[in-house]
């Protein structure tokens, strides 16, 4: 971080001897940092973890002013989609569209990969071993947790808010879909 700070500067300041130069005489320039922390500065609010925004598997964080960033926050699984996940991530984007502050969202993954997809272990009670007596109540069973499930992509679809995936690493089966919308 503090290297990129002496670069930047060392940057503005040979930016700034070029331009001023005996080339350009009368020419006043004034050269600013343009990052986060500058924008951070500028615009006097604090920057980071967003407001009503408390999850198990997500880290919500204000990104910069009326930018949020939401990431699968499980590394240590690397990100993959447990129960929990499915549910918070519907409330989340509930929230965020209607979050008069917010503008736009990126999604992205902490750690090593976007996602490693559905959490088999936290999940293969529901999937593979479904609740019912007979084909039709385990098909209706099944039916009803994919759709469960295929609502928390629907969710980010209907955003009415720009959602940018910042897909890293691996990115395998469910989270796919939430990169292509």
């Amino acid at each position: 971080m503090a290297a990129g700070i002496v670069a930047s500067r060392r940057l503005r300041d040979l930016l700034t001897r070029r331009l001023t130069g005996s080339n350009y005489p009368g020419l006043s320039i004034s050269l600013r940092l343009t990052g986060s922390s500058a924008q951070e500065e500028a615009s006097g609010v604090a920057l980071g973890e967003a407001p009503d925004h408390s999850y198990e598997s997500l880290r919500v964080t204000s990104a910069q002013k009326h930018v949020l960033h939401v990431q699968l926050n499980r590394p240590n699984k690397r990100n993959a989609m447990n129960k929990v996940f499915w549910r918070e991530m519907v409330e989340c984007f509930n929230k965020i569209s209607r979050d008069a502050d917010c503008r736009a969202v990126v999604i992205s993954g902490a750690g090593k990969m976007f996602t490693a997809g559905i959490d088999l272990m936290d999940m293969a009670s529901d999937i593979l071993q479904p609740k019912g007596d007979d084909v039709a109540r385990i098909s209706w069973y099944l039916r009803d947790i994919i759709t469960r499930y295929q609502e928390t992509f629907n969710v980010i679809e209907r955003c009415p808010k720009p959602v940018i995936a910042a897909v890293h690493g691996g990115c395998i089966g469910g989270g796919e879909s939430a990169a292509i919308l």
